[in-house]
């Protein structure tokens, strides 16, 4: 990332930088003498010309969130808080009902202990106006941002270049917002897991009134197997944004490893039942995804992303070649094999287009029109299984019995389920797969995949 493009802001002159340095003073007496408390000031530790610009921005509103967090957690009291419109910077005031020391301390615990805290300037006032310094309350000097010595002293000197001290802000504040965005992805992704599991009823499928199909599943299991998956979200959507630059038809060859210690996670977690792998597959590669577009600075948009996963999934192409070849080894290169289906490899080659085309859709149509989570989720599955050519039910069974399951499926669909008793039909047919040890685990991951995109979604608007 070159640092320059995220310099998105115009440039300010010296004189309005006076003119709002004594706007400020004359606006933090103001509110003092209108309270007789002690004030906390906030301003960004910007350096050079440019002082607002789109990450700037969104450091201040953290750096807002983060001084309520800190004065709820130390028990000081916020009168006040008062966000001054200023044109060459950012400005905040709080006005706190506390002593102005425990204020300081508090402030300075943050200024050390969030990665943004080496570029937030928080000046704290006495109820009398008199500043509190850092070394009063037992801190040492501000450090410069490059090298250890005081920040007062390389200033004074000018022992670094605008430039250089530019470089570092933005690779702080693009490192804090990265990872930050790539911890919410991963989260998003477990609770998309959980969801999936705990939807209910679900045909032939574990969820919370029985195990479906599967005599060495519980919920319990899908619950841990999620859990211990999180680091390998986040080490994908890491890994998206962090390769940005590269064209994303690259990244599966580094996916692949991610995904099979992912595996090893998993089993572990589950004591050696296999609960998340087709997850680990689609799941990965909608977080490798999302990073890329966040690392490209693209605006997240379902076509968009669509065509990133196709991207990244056009190696898997000579995965079917080989299958052509050579004996098959898993369930789906049995399948394709066989009867030419494809599975879940197919499904990324195409750019996922059951889960984009039918699933989101569904289940954001669902909830918008007043289903719970959970009844937007069933429904979903059953459009899911009234289309989508499951691998795991033909292993399970034929292709021919695939097939009739996609007719049940359309006709229930097409009966207007809302009018009915949906969760009846839904429990039968649960019941009618177990008879049948009939799975749609290969449904189930397009279901979470969904659950995903959906609070991805919520997050974007």
């Amino acid at each position: 990332m070159n640092y320059r493009d995220l310099l998105d802001g115009h440039a300010v002159k010296l004189e309005d930088l006076l003119d709002a340095r004594e706007q400020r003073a004359a606006f933090q007496k103001k509110l003092q003498e209108c309270f007789h408390l002690p004030l906390l000031s906030f301003t960004l530790n910007i350096a050079g010309p440019i002082k607002n610009f789109s990450l700037a921005d969104r450091a201040f509103s953290e750096g807002i969130a983060l001084i309520s967090y800190q004065c709820k957690a130390y028990s000081l009291s916020i009168k006040k808080v008062e966000r001054h419109p200023c044109a060459v910077g950012y400005e905040c005031f709080f006005v706190i009902d506390a002593p102005a020391v425990a204020l300081k301390k508090a402030m300075c615990l943050l200024e050390e202990q969030s990665p943004l805290g080496r570029l937030f300037d928080l000046d704290v006032l006495d109820a009398d106006g008199q500043k509190i310094s850092r070394e009063s309350v037992g801190f040492s000097p501000r450090k410069c941002l490059l090298c250890d010595r005081s920040a007062f002293a390389c200033g004074r000197s000018r022992a670094h270049s605008i430039e250089a001290i530019q470089e570092k802000t933005c690779e702080i504040l693009w490192e804090y917002f990265s990872a930050q965005y790539a911890a919410k992805t991963a989260s998003h992704a477990v609770k998309a897991l959980l969801d999936e599991v705990n939807a209910t009823p679900k045909p032939g499928l574990v969820d919370r009134l029985n195990n479906g199909s599967h005599r060495d599943m519980s919920p319990r299991h899908f619950m841990e197997s999620a859990l211990a998956l999180q680091p390998y979200f986040l080490q994908a959507c890491s890994y998206g944004i962090q390769h940005a630059s590269c064209e994303p038809s690259s990244f599966l060859k580094d996916l692949r490893p991610l995904g099979q210690q992912a595996e090893v996670w998993m089993l572990e977690a589950t004591r050696g039942v296999n609960t998340h792998k087709g997850a680990i597959f689609t799941m990965g590669i909608l977080c490798a995804a999302l990073g890329f577009l966040y690392g490209s600075s693209l605006p997240y948009s379902r076509s968009t992303l669509q065509n990133v996963c196709r991207q990244i999934a056009l190696p898997l192409e000579h995965d079917f070649e080989k299958m052509a070849a050579s004996s098959p080894g898993t369930h789906g290169e049995t399948m394709f094999q066989k009867y030419q289906v494809r599975g879940a490899r197919g499904e990324a080659l195409k750019g996922f287009p059951t889960l984009f085309e039918t699933a989101l859709p569904s289940l954001c149509d669902s909830i918008r029109r007043g289903f719970s989570q959970n009844d937007a989720g069933i429904l979903t599955l059953l459009k899911i299984l009234a289309s989508f050519e499951d691998t795991n039910i033909i292993s399970r069974s034929s292709y021919e019995t695939l097939s009739k399951i996609h007719l049940k499926c359309a006709k229930i669909l097409k009966d207007s389920i809302e009018s009915q008793d949906y969760i009846g039909i839904l429990t039968q047919l649960d019941q009618e797969m177990i008879a049948q040890n009939i799975s749609p685990g290969g449904s189930a991951d397009l279901l979470a995949a969904a659950y995903f995109l959906w609070y991805v979604e919520q997050e974007t608007t």
